[in-house]
């Protein structure tokens, strides 16, 4: 899931400047805002850890570059808990403290701003870090919707309730869950890690993705609400939470690699990646950005690009997430459009600007209506990319 809200600290910095980074300088301490971007390091806190890799699993060196950070975070865990718990339909521990948090969890869903709060629970070793977050945090915000979030007083609900509940959840249920998601984990080490090199040589270059220069990390929780996975922006980068449950099986190597895509897609906004590429061919042909397929036809096209990627070096047998999970079914047009030139895309006969110009040709136009300025898209490349040599990609070898 891209984030869809913004916010700033009271500045003389133009409104025109990226309000997405000005969000983050909000909310971090000095020192990591005086360390430059490529030098900066985000260790998993003291009560987050990556679990050791099973010893199948080789370990990363030179020749193997390790592009995820695979991590286990209790607090992360019992966060998209309570967020799951909101369901109707699912069934709720008797627990202490557990209605005051499924309150606070409720105001916060109602306002509709966790892209902005979730990125931060990486900077979080335990619920008693999350008060000097909310003591950071902008006492108010504005979404892109015109909406006015009381984003201080949020926090500070949701920082009190945790608090009260996590040594409940830490006795009751984080046992079961941890060993749920250190099962999972292993099962990841052994099936994507120790291939990630491949996979991600061959993501970046079907989708002109420049590689991450730090790895991204991805917290697995044994359960999270729909869609059971979630990227958000952080200090220019991506952070990603994937549920354990909802991605049982082959589904979950899956879904790591296409929430990974979102973060690199987030740490490459001035990229001419094919994802930046297809939003400015739409928007030149007028899709405004308001319209759902500005959103459906990237995002599509990144559910493809997961799935090839595990056929290509992991699992030639490997079927879609989105047609096991029924995904391209909601995204019809999107869905047919890609489906037509896929195998073009993935045997490069010909260059891919060629091939995003015929995906955006081959999309349904927006009904017509009065010309209106055009404004780029926040993660569409400032400049047009070269031609661009035919690519083709042969399948990866398997040991």
């Amino acid at each position: 899931m891209r984030p869809f809200a913004t916010f700033a600290a009271p500045s003389p910095v133009s409104p025109s400047s990226r309000v997405n980074e000005l969000c983050v300088a909000a909310l971090l301490a000095a020192a990591l805002l005086t360390t430059p971007a490529h030098a900066q390091r985000h260790p998993a806190p003291v009560t987050a850890y990556s679990a050791a890799p099973s010893a199948s699993a080789p370990h990363p060196s030179d020749s193997q570059r390790p592009f995820l950070d695979l991590r286990i975070s209790p607090l992360a865990d019992m966060h998209f808990l309570l967020r799951a718990l909101l369901a109707p339909d699912e069934p709720r521990p008797a627990l202490p403290g557990l209605d005051q948090a499924l309150a606070a969890v409720a105001d916060v869903d109602r306002a509709a701003v966790w892209p902005l709060i979730e990125g931060l629970l990486s900077d979080c070793a335990s619920a008693a870090d999350l008060p000097a977050v909310a003591q950071h945090a902008p006492e108010s915000l504005t979404t892109r919707d015109g909406r006015t979030v009381r984003l201080r007083a949020h926090l500070t609900c949701l920082a009190d309730a945790y608090r009260q509940f996590e040594p409940q959840f830490m006795a009751q249920l984080w046992p079961t869950h941890r060993a749920t998601i250190e099962e999972a984990h292993r099962r990841l080490c052994d099936e994507l890690l120790s291939r990630q090199s491949a996979c991600y040589d061959f993501l970046c270059r079907l989708l002109d993705l420049p590689p991450p220069q730090r790895p991204i990390p991805v917290y697995l929780v044994a359960v999270a609400p729909r869609p059971g996975g979630f990227t958000h922006r952080l200090r220019g980068a991506g952070v990603s939470f994937v549920s354990i449950r909802g991605n049982e099986g082959p589904l979950l190597r899956e879904t790591v690699i296409h929430e990974s895509i979102h973060a690199l897609d987030i740490a490459s906004a001035e990229h001419p990646s094919a994802l930046n590429i297809l939003r400015g061919e739409l928007q030149q042909r007028g899709v405004a950005r308001t319209d759902p397929m500005l959103r459906d036809l990237p995002h599509t096209l990144m559910f493809f690009a997961a799935a090839e990627t595990i056929r290509r070096c992991l699992d030639p047998a490997h079927r879609d997430y989105g047609d096991v999970a029924g995904y391209y079914a909601k995204v019809p047009a999107a869905t047919a459009a890609i489906r037509a030139h896929w195998s073009d895309w993935v045997a490069g006969t010909q260059p891919r600007a060629a091939t995003v110009r015929a995906l955006a040709d081959a999309t349904p136009r927006p009904p017509a209506s009065p010309a209106e300025p055009r404004t780029a898209f926040p993660s569409e490349p400032r400049t047009a990319s070269p031609a661009e040599p035919r690519t083709a990609f042969p399948a990866e070898p398997r040991p």
